[in-house]
C-alpha cells in the first residue's frame, strides 16, 4: 500500500508547480519526518515553517493542506511507518492545527522486530540467562547512595 500511496502523492505532483514543490520538499525532508516520527514528534510540524517560506499564503488553502498530509504519510509508509494517532492537536504551529503520530510497522506476521537487547538476551544459554538475572535483580535492589553513577 505504501508504494501506491507514494505512487499517488507523486503522480498528484504532476498537476501543478504548487504540488510539485510541495511533493519535493516533503521528499528533501524525509530524514527530518522519519526522525520525528521515530522521536514521537507529529513529523509536519517539523516541515510547517520551511513550506511556509516556501509557500506562503498558498498554504491557507486546506486542500493543499491536505495534500501536504498525504505527502508525509507517503514518505513515512514507505520508510516502514504506519499512523497510530491521527488528529493530534500542534500548538502554535504556522500551519497545521493538527497532525499525526507515527510508529514503526511490525514485521511480517504481525510480530514486532525484537529490540537489541531482546536479540542478546535470545541468545544466551539458559546458565547465562541465569547469571543474568542474578546481576539484574543485584543491581535493582542496590539502594540508591550505592548505585553506581549514570554515564551520559
Amino acid at each position: 500500500m505504501s508504494r501506491s500511496l507514494l505512487t499517488r502523492a507523486q503522480n498528484s505532483a504532476a498537476s501543478s508547480l504548487t504540488r510539485r514543490k510541495v511533493f519535493d520538499l516533503v521528499v528533501e525532508h524525509r530524514d527530518d519526518l522519519v526522525a520525528a516520527a521515530r522521536d514521537g514528534v507529529v513529523p509536519v510540524s517539523v516541515i510547517s515553517g520551511r513550506l511556509r517560506e516556501v509557500l506562503g499564503s498558498e498554504l491557507d488553502n486546506p486542500t493543499l493542506r491536505q495534500y501536504v498530509g498525504l505527502c508525509v504519510v507517503a514518505v513515512l509508509e514507505d520508510a516502514g511507518f504506519s499512523v497510530t494517532r491521527p488528529r493530534v492537536r500542534i500548538p502554535q504551529d504556522p500551519v497545521f492545527g493538527v497532525g499525526a503520530l507515527f510508529s514503526r510497522e511490525s514485521t511480517k506476521g504481525g510480530k514486532p522486530e525484537p529490540t537489541l537487547l531482546q536479540r542478546f538476551v535470545d541468545a544466551l544459554s539458559m546458565e547465562e540467562l541465569k547469571e543474568a538475572q542474578t546481576l539484574v535483580h543485584a543491581r535493582l535492589t542496590l539502594s540508591p547512595a550505592r548505585r553506581p553513577k549514570q554515564h551520559s
